[in-house]
């Protein structure tokens, strides 16, 4: 007798699992090669916008004048510098990827570049997988941005001049696929551009001694007195022909909402500190008439400056004050926190080492470990009222073992490097001076950090 055959229902769907698994298995697939190609590009576009962005700050180290004693705008030198800025920063690069700079004027001035209408865009060679375009000069047109009024920024530049003011740097980058070439996308590109504008001064070599980067707050440079010492914020001049500069790069408004300037609330007219970028008052010294905040003047006459971004975009800018400040403060355009802010406070992964983090922590281990080898110690009754004309502290390195460290009068006059493991407490009269310091490092205070005087 012949067995009966299982008897298998209609609805039996043994199987179906597998055949849905592999459909869906190629949308999975496709959907992952589209975000890791996509993740490369970004990542190239990225390093595209930095290396742009480092290429223009490069030229326009040029454009402004600074790459020659004559003080003369080179385009020329401009274009050369961004190259050789691309080639640092972009390390696959060809090392054969050349541009025609010599094919630009020869000076920003007029009539050089003014009487030109049109230069088209020089393209470098031998830069394959990318392309690099450096554009001079750079008309209005080019830089236009609805979100300006106007269409353009307010320090872009309106004058027909301002085009040979501008360089534009353009890199652009093309992958090949890592994994979508499976859709028959065999490759892809992205790219940044910047642009860089730079103008010549009537004192090239000026260099901010004391620059402020404070993007858009009030007050952020104030001295009100100094008491009857008649102390104040002094820069001096660093050379014959190279006055004391000091750079506010504050639009003097306050407030954190985007979208422009006109969204922040401007400084108020009051007079006082709180109502400007930069604010001194006069000082009570002999005479009367001292300046709380100076910038002093280099022997060949050249003034010292005290440049205020707020004046140029007119938020309020430095205290009208004859014995307040000195010189009067003068509109100026903002400057490039880029280098600071590489070398201080960057990642370290996009150029920056962070250095502050690293100092804070490297001082943090001299305050509160042991005194180094070499280190002059002071501690115990050194650290209330120590009088260095009966007790000489002349060594270069001094170990300042004290929770609270008050001087009667303390000079020492070689000293180049100072731990302090507390705070400094020097009262009314009394002095504490390290004319030849070099790195001081202060832990401060550790317990019971209420009220004034403790640092």
């Amino acid at each position: 007798m012949r067995p009966a055959r299982p008897h298998r229902s209609n609805t039996d769907e043994r199987g179906v699992v597998l055949i849905f698994v592999a459909l869906t298995m190629v949308a999975i697939l496709v959907i992952a090669s589209i975000v890791i190609d996509l993740g490369q590009l970004r990542n190239t576009r990225r390093q595209s916008q930095s290396a742009t962005d480092l290429a223009s700050l490069a030229a326009g180290y040029y454009l402004s004048g600074h790459g020659n004693a004559a003080a003369t705008s080179d385009p020329r030198g401009a274009c050369n510098a961004a190259l050789n800025s691309l080639r640092s920063n972009l390390s696959d690069l060809p090392a054969a990827t050349a541009l025609d700079c010599d094919s630009l004027p020869l000076t920003g001035s007029a009539p050089y570049c003014t009487s030109i209408t049109s230069i088209p865009p020089l393209t470098a060679t031998g830069a394959s997988p990318y392309e690099v375009t450096i554009q001079y000069p750079v008309p209005a047109s080019e830089i236009r941005d609805s979100r300006f009024a106007g269409g353009t920024g307010v320090n872009d530049g309106t004058a027909a001049t301002s085009q040979c003011e501008r360089m534009k740097v353009t890199v652009r980058r093309t992958n090949g696929a890592i994994f979508s070439g499976i859709m028959g996308i065999a490759s892809s590109s992205t790219g940044a551009s910047s642009v860089v504008r730079s103008t010549t001064g009537p004192n090239p070599d000026r260099v901010a001694a004391l620059l402020l980067l404070e993007r858009v707050g009030c007050s952020v440079l104030s001295q009100g007195g100094g008491g009857s010492q008649g102390g104040g914020v002094l820069v001096e001049s660093s050379g014959a022909s190279k006055p004391g500069v000091i750079q506010a790069d504050s639009a003097g408004v306050v407030g954190a909402t985007v979208g422009g300037f006109g969204s922040y609330q401007p400084c108020t007219t009051n007079e006082n500190a709180t109502g400007y970028v930069v604010y001194g008052t006069a000082l009570p010294v002999a005479g009367g008439g001292g300046t709380s905040i100076t910038a002093k003047a280099s022997s060949d006459g050249s003034p010292g400056i005290i440049g205020i971004y707020g004046l140029a975009i007119g938020g309020r800018g430095g205290a009208v004050s004859n014995t307040g400040i000195s010189p009067a403060a003068t509109a100026a355009l903002p400057m490039s926190r880029v280098g600071a802010d590489n070398k201080y406070n960057g990642d370290p992964l996009n150029g920056g080492s962070e250095q502050i983090t690293t100092f804070h922590a490297s001082a943090y281990a001299l305050t509160t470990g042991a005194a180094p080898s070499g280190y002059r110690v002071l501690s115990g009754s050194a650290c209330n009222g120590l009088n260095t004309s009966s007790t000489p502290v002349t060594e270069q390195y001094v170990y300042v073992n004290c929770a609270d460290f008050s001087p009667d009068t303390a000079v020492f006059p070689n000293a180049t490097h100072v731990i302090f493991t507390g705070k400094i407490s020097v009262a009314n009269n009394k002095l504490l001076s390290l004319p030849a310091a070099r790195e001081i490092d202060v832990r401060g205070c550790t317990s019971g950090c209420s009220g004034g005087g403790n640092y």
